[in-house]
């Protein structure tokens, strides 16, 4: 069993255990503990000393970090404009930021079983913290047609991270129905009721927050997730196939249904317009605005290719265009990097995550990651790439503990294997 070894001083395991439960429980629901558990966890890693060093300086995605920090500091000192130095410090903290899971993935270790209760950690957190702010005496959201966002200020990453959940769940069905076999029919059947209660409480707030970028983007990745299983478990495929074809088929029906089939069918005329390059026609509502920014952030893109216009200039150059009055970013992950830290720091955080996806992929693929957390965590990483391509939220908290979550489970144990080589030389 790869894990954290047991000569790591029980002060270091004690910190380190201690900030990745703190953590699981405080990502969703108090980001004040949260913040305590990155202190443990790299107080932790701090007093392991030697052997966490040995093994974090040949990780690729730590020279990643060093990459990552000469950019930032390169560009604050001669390439982004000085007025918004405030801002571009500010952002640059941020990103910074995302390197925490690093420490959390090496607390988690290669010991499957602490993380799969870290996931319930983070499922029971998200599940009370949403409980939290549910108005129990209000008319349900499917019945007024008001959109559910239950505490987060983005009602689209709230339906994000409820079609991430609902991922999970979804992928772990299996892996809960085997371990519950050995109990008592009627608690394992309880049990089991409870789970696909909980799957349909979430499936319900991804709904009701009507994030066409979620749902679409749960979509692609559950048809991906086919495929997925397909490569690494061809022998699973056509009953995972069957059981995520019923799944899309109810996503689809409630959404058709739904407040959502009259929001596509009013802005259903804008595609046209767009193939017939007829830009002046394209209205700025909810869809088209979206388009808009694509258009404008290409321009702003090419006036500094490179290295770009700094963290802090999104807010600056929307404002510039009557339209775009009180946004704060172009709704696309990708092309606001690329205005705000160009083709180089773009570059920089995408070999992040498709490191953490490669290794995860080729650990999955090798039968050290078991099925159930490689299909979560490849599908999670897929699921918040096509929906970063409606929106940004890359320096919000929320986000960053929603990568921090998915990267950790995702790297640790292709981390504890590194560690287990390193303990051997």
């Amino acid at each position: 069993m790869l894990g954290i070894p047991q000569n790591t001083g029980n002060l270091s395991r004690h910190l380190g255990a201690g900030g990745v439960y703190l953590f699981g429980i405080g990502a969703f629901l108090a980001p004040a503990a949260a913040n305590v558990a990155f202190a443990l966890l790299i107080l932790g890693l701090a007093l392991d000393g030697r052997r966490g060093w040995r093994v974090l300086r040949g990780d690729p995605t730590l020279w990643l970090l060093a990459a990552f920090v000469l950019y930032l500091v390169g560009s604050l000192l001669w390439a982004w404009p000085p007025e918004g130095r405030e801002a571009d410090l500010d952002g640059a903290r941020r990103l910074l930021k995302l390197w925490l899971f690093l420490p959390l993935a090496y607390w988690l270790g290669g010991d499957t079983a602490r993380i799969e209760r870290f996931l319930l950690c983070v499922l029971v957190g998200f599940i009370l913290g949403r409980l939290v702010d549910v108005d129990w005496f209000s008319v349900p959201t499917v019945a007024t047609g008001d959109r559910l966002r239950l505490g987060f200020s983005s009602v689209n990453h709230f339906g994000c991270y409820a079609a991430t959940v609902f991922l999970g769940l979804l992928a772990y069905t299996g892996r809960f129905w085997q371990v519950t076999d050995g109990y008592d029919p009627r608690l394992a059947w309880s049990l089991r009721g409870a789970w696909i209660l909980t799957a349909t409480i979430v499936l319900y707030w991804m709904l009701a927050s009507q994030s066409r970028g979620a749902i679409g983007a749960l979509l692609l990745t559950l048809v991906l997730c086919v495929f997925l299983v397909g490569y690494l478990h061809g022998q699973h495929a056509t009953l995972l196939l069957l059981g995520l074809i019923a799944v899309g088929t109810l996503v689809v029906g409630l959404v058709a249904s739904g407040p959502i089939a009259e929001r596509v069918a009013v802005e259903a005329g804008t595609l046209p317009m767009i193939l017939r390059g007829d830009w002046s026609g394209v209205p700025f509502d909810n869809t088209g605005i979206r388009l808009h920014m694509l258009r404008y952030g290409r321009i702003w893109w090419l006036e500094r290719p490179w290295l770009g216009h700094g963290m802090g200039a999104g807010e600056g150059m929307l404002a510039s265009v009557l339209e775009f009055h009180g946004e704060k970013h172009l709704h696309n992950t990708l092309i606001d990097n690329l205005v705000r830290l160009g083709v180089v720091g773009t570059l920089l955080l995408q070999c992040l995550f498709i490191s953490v996806f490669v290794a995860l992929l080729r650990g999955t693929r090798a039968g050290l990651v078991p099925l159930a957390l490689g299909v979560f965590g490849l599908g999670a990483l897929v699921l918040s790439f096509v929906f970063g391509q409606t929106d940004y939220r890359m320096g919000a908290w929320d986000w960053r503990h929603y990568w921090v979550v998915i990267g950790a489970i995702a790297y640790a144990l292709p981390l504890a294997e590194r560690a287990e080589q390193v303990q051997k030389t």
